[in-house]
């Protein structure tokens, strides 16, 4: 359906993955090629059939234990209960957060800035990116987004209401011609305009200057989507969660991915225990969880006290199958906030300590 508005004519364009997949290697250049155009005039592009429920089947078994362990409105979020580090604790995130069709969507927008009026800026020289010449990205967020029955309200559930993530850096990157980040949301339920499927300004993205406050006086649509599909959008367009006025749960896993020169405040790397980092796809071995914004440092959720570490710094198995959880250091019980803000840096004693060095919190 298009829309009209300050921006210009506008529609959420969509595309099939999974039968991009099975006609062959120049249909996948082609779906990439129409993901990419959509984005850069739109703002907002839906991948459906991204991956089987059953993924998402997985993951949200796997992080039953954490979402169950976190009140509602624990960030002042009403409604709303957020839990993050994925990549420690769920197996199945890896998929979807190393997914091949979102990676080199990423790739084209922050390492080559290839959208219109971006660019790599390296040196005293410009381009579009190639080889050697583009910025490296990371992971910069994950968290599983669970709004129930009755959150929020008609305008939107929590205090953020509409808002651009580009707005939450410290620095005004509004005249920098720089895509800072994409964001991506798995639908890991299905996404319906009754159970408050995310709200977006189509066009938002090209507001002049960017960051400007022209879109958030203009209509939104609701980007409804089946399970297993990604709502991908750029660090300038604006969006909301809707309110749930169902009896059920919505759930979504909310990843983006950012410039590789911002600094973070966590690190996979340094987090993850073996185990987890020996199962840890190579292209984000060194990504950052979180960087240092006023927002994501409180994006962190609580754990089930099965997940804690031991004190003598022995790992102990949660209740979510193939998860550790390396956030207790010693017998100092604490939620994920002091972990990812950096003030624990207590090492992990004990006899496995030479073993469990890159356990703590650098």
């Amino acid at each position: 359906m298009e829309v009209s508005n300050a921006f210009g004519s506008h529609e959420l364009r969509r595309f099939n993955y999974a039968e991009a997949l099975t006609k062959g290697p120049a249909q996948e250049i082609e779906f990439d090629a129409n993901v990419l155009s959509a984005i850069d005039r739109h703002g907002f592009v839906v991948i459906e059939d991204a991956v089987p429920e059953s993924t998402c089947e997985q993951l949200l078994g796997e992080m039953r234990p954490y979402i169950d362990a976190t009140p509602h409105g624990l960030h002042g979020l009403g409604g709303t209960r957020r839990v993050g580090a994925l990549v420690a604790r769920s197996l199945a995130s890896h998929e979807m957060i190393s997914h091949p069709g979102i990676l080199r969507l990423v790739e084209s927008i922050l390492g080559e800035q290839q959208l219109n009026g971006d660019a790599v800026k390296i040196g005293g020289k410009e381009g579009k990116g190639r080889k050697d010449f583009r910025y490296p990205w990371q992971l910069h967020l994950t968290q599983v987004i669970d709004v129930g029955p009755g959150g929020g309200t008609k305008e939107m559930p929590h205090s953020l209401r509409l808002h651009r993530a580009n707005g939450m850096w410290l620095h005004d990157f509004q005249q920098a011609g720089l895509d800072l980040q994409i964001e991506v949301m798995w639908a890991l339920s299905d996404f319906t305009e009754a159970n408050g499927a995310t709200h977006v300004v189509l066009g938002s993205h090209r507001d002049e200057p960017r960051g400007g406050d022209q879109g958030y006086r203009q209509p939104t649509i609701q980007a409804v989507m089946p399970r297993g599909s990604a709502l991908v959008w750029t660090g300038w367009s604006i969006h909301g969660a809707g309110a749930n006025t169902t009896t059920v749960r919505r759930l979504g896993m909310n990843i983006n991915y950012a410039l590789g020169f911002f600094g973070a405040r966590g690190k996979p790397a340094s987090c993850l225990p073996a185990p987890s980092r020996e199962k840890t796809p190579e292209r984000h071995a060194t990504p950052h969880w979180l960087s240092s914004t006023r927002w994501c440092s409180k994006l962190c959720g609580r754990m089930p006290v099965a997940s804690r570490l031991r004190s003598e710094g022995r790992l102990r198995r949660s209740r979510a199958r193939c998860t550790w959880t390396p956030y207790e250091l010693g017998d100092r019980r604490t939620d994920l906030r002091a972990c990812f803000s950096g003030r624990i840096r207590r090492e992990i004693g004990g006899p496995d300590r030479e073993k469990n060095e890159g356990y703590r919190n650098r």
